[in-house]
């Protein structure tokens, strides 16, 4: 697989390439994999405390997401992650 993306700086903006990574322009590329470590998922989990889990969401409100988190500077997944967490702490 060919990597299409050009290199635009090197900062690093986890919103930026939101498209990108969906279509798999980015993250796909062959060159820049490496299979982990047995058991390295599972030690990083452990250590920070989460657990993977998979939801289907209607499509509108995952663009929502994308759009809200982009503008506050994360990513969809952690900004759904802020959501969750506060709706916790508030509904005690």
């Amino acid at each position: 697989m060919t990597n299409t993306v050009k290199k635009k700086n090197n900062s690093f903006d986890p919103t930026a390439d939101d498209a990108a990574w969906d279509n798999r322009q980015l993250g796909a590329d062959e060159n820049f994999v490496r299979v982990s470590t047995q058991g390295t998922e599972a030690r990083l989990d452990e250590g920070l405390g989460l657990q993977m889990i998979s939801m289907r969401l209607p499509l509108d409100a995952v663009e929502k997401f994308k759009t809200i988190a982009r503008e506050q500077g994360l990513g969809y997944q952690p900004f759904i992650r802020q959501i969750l967490m506060k709706y916790l702490r508030d509904h005690k």
